[in-house]
């Protein structure tokens, strides 16, 4: 395990509800957050919202993991918020292992 940041993760942000629609996507830079002014500007406003985490396609990007048969791809994580302050999703991935963190 290298404890350094997934760089280069693609991961997206959408609201849920009535209005569902994905409000931005980026990618994990060399410190660990997602690249997506969105996200740094202001706290999400107050709702529920649902982050998708592209876990296969960054590990099948990298030398010595099996392509053909990721343990996760694809890895939603759903919350709420009442917008009053930020929000950070500490989350720790391997090519055999997904594990989220309470802030």
């Amino acid at each position: 395990m290298s404890n350094c940041a997934a760089t280069g993760m693609r991961v997206d942000v959408f609201t849920l509800g009535a209005r569902a629609r994905k409000i931005c996507g980026g990618v994990v830079d060399a410190f660990g957050v997602v690249d997506a002014p969105v996200l740094a500007s202001e706290p999400l406003a107050s709702g529920e919202y649902e982050v998708v985490f592209h876990i296969g396609e960054y590990f099948r990007g990298r030398a010595g993991v099996d392509a053909r048969s990721p343990h996760l791809d694809t890895v939603p994580f759903r919350f709420a918020t009442t917008g009053e302050q930020g929000y950070v999703l500490p989350v720790r991935v391997s090519p055999r292992e997904f594990a989220l963190s309470a802030p």
